[in-house]
């Protein structure tokens, strides 16, 4: 069970606008504080990487035929049709995926999950969808390509 407090309210909220349930939400979101966190491994700080990942993912377009399953994620995420949110102060259960879970384990405060980040967390995850790969995958691909240069 996740714990709620108001910014996580306002988190799941702004997530529902834009056609993420309450898990999916904790999910994108968690994967997308692990990305920023990752921008360490690279030579870049977090701001110019998360700049170079916003660049990236605005010029995104699919290269090959998806598979099914990410072809649906990007049809949903990229309609944003509005889905009704979690209530305030609703605890909510999230199963993530043993991969993700093992490493947001102690490193992912509460405190990254907040409605500024949910354009940023979709915009990822629909470029990396859109090449069939995890965020996690898309985000490192990309800044280890421009620390490359």
């Amino acid at each position: 069970m996740i714990p709620t407090s108001p910014r996580f309210d306002r988190f799941l909220q702004a997530s529902a606008r834009c056609g993420l349930s309450a898990s999916e939400a904790v999910r994108l979101g968690v994967e997308r504080a692990l990305v920023v966190r990752d921008t360490q491994l690279t030579d870049l700080d977090v701001e110019s990487g998360r700049r170079i990942l916003r660049q990236a993912a605005a010029a995104a377009r699919p290269s090959l035929p998806l598979p099914d399953e990410d072809a649906a994620c990007v049809r949903k995420l990229g309609a944003k049709r509005a889905v009704e949110a979690a209530s305030p102060g609703e605890e909510i259960a999230v199963d993530l995926p043993p991969s993700l879970l093992a490493r947001a384990n102690g490193v992912v405060p509460e405190t990254a999950l907040h409605e500024g980040v949910v354009e940023e967390m979709i915009s990822w995850e629909l470029a990396a969808r859109m090449e069939a790969r995890s965020m996690s995958e898309w985000a490192l691909k990309v800044l280890l390509a421009r620390s490359a240069a």
